[in-house]
């Protein structure tokens, strides 16, 4: 199989890649400056804020799995997962304008009310829809493995591109619109637009197949069985994947998105200028993005495995951890550390996402059912979780450290504990996750065993 062509054409996989360019987008804005909006612009308390995005990201994880169950029933003439993409683009985007434009003069109940409604349409709702939609897209157009890496690889550089983007202008362009409630008004339109055209393009160009009736000729002898919701529920869990990967998605967005979301607070209050987190965002992904365009990725995981991609990617991540607490306040250093994260981004981020596939075909085959969009959801659940652990534990650390918003608005330096918990946000923890992510990594070689099964098939 990994010597066959690709089985979708160059246009197909960029296509793919697309989606995630939209949805990362909106992610990357909403991670990064939601925290900082519902306090410095709502003027609502950090731990209330904290608490309300983690509530909303684990009922976030929970919609994914009732939606990957949705997705499995789904039966239209463009396929099960092109619908969803198509409908959730248009309300995706709006939705990240609702959350950025809350109304002036509002008490503070009715403004949690309006914040916790408006997060949630965002994420559980509408982000769910498209993500899960997304992920089950890549088993429904290709079996090929290599075809699997270069479209994950491709939606991943487009990932880091839009986090560089939304990290690195989000907060210009809210100052080129008045700042405050005119700056976000005018940089939600530009980026909802620009996220909504995208995702829309992926549900034109993809095109879904019966990939087992066209190209496994073994399962298409095997009439599948009906199975009860607590059967596919044990195919999907009684696995020795299934677990290990939703933990390694958890910890791998939890560090991603405290980095994400501490990188404009490291920036402003400990290195001194907000503006210097462009300079970090850009070493934290223009790194990325030239390994995942040269293909350097799928190649490093064709000829070494997935898992030995893993595991160097976690190593990268764990010397940049080491490089920036030695660094201290030595810019060139904490740049050179963002390199190495970029590194291990491209890497890692790429890798779990393809081991996605792996897992869902491992588990069809292994018990001729096809959950592949439940299969998906659950690890997207994990990403989920990761996320809102992230942002939360962002808004937690500010709470204990002490984070004053009306010293932030005046310009005024934050306390000592502030600095601290900043930085332990940015640096300490999320090292600690990639060490912890390393030995899970060990587990995870579910492409190994689907060669395997395909083979033993095939001489049938």
């Amino acid at each position: 199989m990994n010597n066959k062509k690709h089985d979708v054409n160059l246009l197909g996989r960029v296509g793919y890649g697309m989606c995630n360019f939209g949805m990362n987008i909106i992610a990357t804005i909403v991670g990064a400056f939601v925290t900082m909006y519902y306090t410095d612009n709502v003027m609502l308390s950090a731990a209330f804020v904290g608490t309300m995005l983690l509530a909303v990201r684990v009922l976030d994880g929970i919609s994914d799995l009732i939606m990957g169950a949705i997705i499995d029933h789904t039966h239209t003439r463009i396929g099960k997962a092109r619908p969803w993409i198509l409908i959730g683009s248009i309300f995706c985007a709006l939705s990240m304008y609702f959350v950025f434009n809350a109304p002036s003069g509002m008490s503070e109940s009715m403004a949690k009310v309006y914040c916790v409604v408006t997060y949630i349409l965002n994420t559980v709702v509408f982000g769910t829809i498209v993500n899960v939609a997304w992920s089950t897209l890549a088993v429904k157009v290709s079996r090929n493995p290599d075809t699997r890496a270069s479209m994950i690889s491709i939606a991943q550089f487009f990932a880091q591109l839009a986090g560089l983007i939304a990290g690195s202008y989000t907060i210009p362009m809210i100052l080129y619109f008045g700042g405050y409630e005119t700056g976000y008004k005018g940089m939600t339109l530009v980026f909802g637009a620009i996220a909504f055209i995208s995702i829309l393009l992926t549900g034109i160009v993809c095109k879904e197949y019966d990939v087992e009736e066209t190209n496994d000729a073994p399962l298409k002898k095997e009439k599948k069985e009906k199975h009860s919701a607590k059967e596919l529920l044990g195919y999907m869990f009684k696995n020795e994947y299934t677990i290990p990967l939703i933990i390694a998605f958890v910890l791998n967005w939890f560090a991603l998105s405290l980095v994400a979301t501490a990188t404009v607070y490291f920036a402003r209050d400990i290195l001194g200028d907000a503006n210097s987190m462009k300079v970090l965002n850009n070493a934290r992904t223009l790194p990325a993005m030239l390994f995942l365009v040269i293909g350097v990725v799928p190649f490093f995981a064709t000829k070494w495995g997935k898992k030995f991609t893993l595991l160097f990617a976690c190593g990268s991540h764990i010397v940049s951890g080491a490089m920036m607490i030695l660094a201290g306040g030595n810019v060139p250093l904490l740049i050179f550390g963002q390199v190495l994260r970029s590194v291990g981004s491209a890497f890692g981020s790429t890798m779990l996402m393809a081991t996605v596939s792996d897992v869902a075909d491992y588990v069809n085959m292994k018990n001729n059912v096809d959950i592949s969009g439940m299969t998906s959801s659950v690890v997207s659940f994990g990403m989920k979780v990761g996320d809102g652990f992230g942002s939360a534990m962002m808004a937690w650390a500010l709470a204990w450290g002490g984070y004053s918003a009306e010293a932030a608005n005046s310009g005024l330096a934050q306390a000592a504990s502030t600095l601290l918990a900043e930085k332990a946000c940015f640096i300490y923890i999320p090292t600690v996750c990639f060490i912890i992510l390393f030995f899970i990594c060990t587990r995870l070689d579910a492409d190994k065993k689907v060669k395997a099964m395909r083979a033993q098939m095939e001489s049938k």
